[in-house]
């Protein structure tokens, strides 16, 4: 099953490599590849043809890489808020009342980066809960662990 952000990317990596190829045949029209002078008639003959579908597939190609920057700007930097918190932002160790810290820091000894790579380790097992919540779990976890 395609995901929405993996179909946009997609999109927009399709969209990029069809502008390139497009370019590609654009320039190759302007610039043909020398010929005999036999082979210069047939060439200019289909010239007309040949430039009318290069220019068509060029403005084509123009289309696709602004698709494809339009969906790259908006998967980047226009995003609207989404309903779901940012839980990087909202999550921290700092953000953990002073109490749950020290106890959490005890625990361990005064080894307070300790504290912190296992409430992050926390944080990643189980998204979207409080900062008091992920240190009273390490807590719990380091308790239960030690047999208390």
């Amino acid at each position: 099953m395609l995901y929405p952000a993996s179909l946009s990317r997609t999109v927009a990596q399709a969209s990029l490599w069809m502008g390139a190829i497009a370019g590609s045949l654009f320039t190759l029209s302007f610039h043909p590849v020398s010929a005999t002078p036999e082979t210069q008639s047939s060439i200019h003959q289909s010239a007309e043809v040949n430039r009318e579908a290069v220019l068509a597939i060029a403005l084509g190609g123009s289309a696709a890489i602004g698709i494809g920057l339009s969906a790259a700007v908006n998967r980047n930097g226009n995003r609207k808020p989404s309903a779901q918190p940012d839980r990087f932002a909202a999550v921290s160790f700092d953000r953990v009342s002073r109490p749950l810290q020290q106890k959490l820091v005890r625990a361990l000894h005064g080894d307070r980066p300790a504290a912190q790579r296992l409430f992050t380790q926390a944080s990643f097992k189980t998204p979207g809960k409080s900062s008091d919540w992920y240190a009273e779990k390490v807590i719990y976890d380091l308790e239960r662990d030690r047999g208390k």
